[in-house]
């Protein structure tokens, strides 16, 4: 886990984390996941390649032991503690949906399917145990107030976010049951919006 490959492996791990901490709620609150672009797409693919490669790669990582700082390499106790604490919650959020409905584009409106595609919050879980901030506070890198100040922001951008996603798919799902008056003012509202934000 210390090794060269290992740190840039967390890297890739936290950008892909960050990215579906951002993507998923927008995707979900805006019922945008049949418009994703080619980009946004192929990210998608890769993330969720990505993740499943992870879990597998998570079976034969070797980990320090919480109490004595004991670096575990005993392939069984590897399995038997990945498998016992993180690996039912990673199953959960690595389930690859776009990849699935791209080969079975029927399946797209089932049910399962769109609780497999929020369930993919449960990524964020992730940050818990990656390492790489604290092995740059570590090397120097970063100082702790940097880190400190990156987690606080992080967590208000991202509560602010879920809160506007939610907010927007409350009142889609409510005006849906609007008069057609009130529902042209909203359009019109939302157009003059995304203009002001392109």
């Amino acid at each position: 886990p210390n090794s060269k490959e290992g740190f840039r492996a967390t890297i890739v791990t936290l950008i892909l984390v960050l990215y579906s901490a951002f993507l998923i709620p927008a995707r979900i609150g805006f019922d945008s996941e049949q418009n994703a672009g080619p980009i946004s797409t192929g990210i998608d693919f890769i993330s969720e390649v990505w993740f499943c490669w992870d879990i597998v790669l998570n079976n034969y990582m070797a980990f320090e032991h919480p109490q004595t700082g004991q670096l575990i390499t005993d392939l069984s106790t590897i399995r038997h503690t990945y498998q016992r604490s993180w690996m039912p919650i990673d199953c959960v959020s690595s389930v690859p949906v776009k990849i699935l409905t791209q080969m079975a584009p029927q399946v797209a409106d089932f049910a399962i399917l769109k609780t497999f595609r929020l369930a993919k919050m449960f990524r964020l879980v992730k940050l818990l145990r990656l390492k790489a901030l604290e092995d740059l506070e570590d090397a120097g890198y970063l100082s702790p107030s940097v880190v400190r100040l990156f987690k606080i922001a992080f967590c208000f951008m991202f509560l602010v976010h879920v809160v506007a996603c939610g907010y927007w798919m409350t009142v889609m799902a409510t005006c849906k049951m609007c008069d057609e008056e009130t529902m042209y003012l909203f359009n019109s509202h939302c157009e003059e919006y995304a203009l002001i934000t392109q």
